[in-house]
């Protein structure tokens, strides 16, 4: 959006940053930046997959977890790490 036309975008202020998210699906996402830490639980109706990563490379896996069918899966993710979703909508739970 133009410069110009930001002032007419009702709601929105100089400096402000998207809040991080509680809730997240498809995509991969920065702890602390675009999710909120904490632990997360998902319900995942025909399977899905999640990792948490030490850096954005995608090279370095701290923990993962794949399902095939129908399952509930969880993990604990820290400020300043990654973290890879598919197939599977996780919310924050604490």
């Amino acid at each position: 959006m133009p410069w110009d036309l930001r002032r007419y975008w009702v709601g929105w202020h100089p400096g402000d940053k998207p809040k991080p998210k509680k809730s997240i699906s498809e995509g991969t996402f920065e702890v602390g930046v675009d999710i909120e830490a904490g632990k997360y639980k998902g319900n995942c109706p025909n399977g899905g997959y999640w990792a948490r990563y030490a850096d954005d490379s995608g090279n370095d896996i701290i923990a993962n977890d794949l399902t095939e069918g129908s399952s509930t899966m969880q993990f604990t993710a820290r400020k300043g790490e990654f973290v890879s979703v598919s197939r599977c909508t996780f919310t924050k739970v604490n």
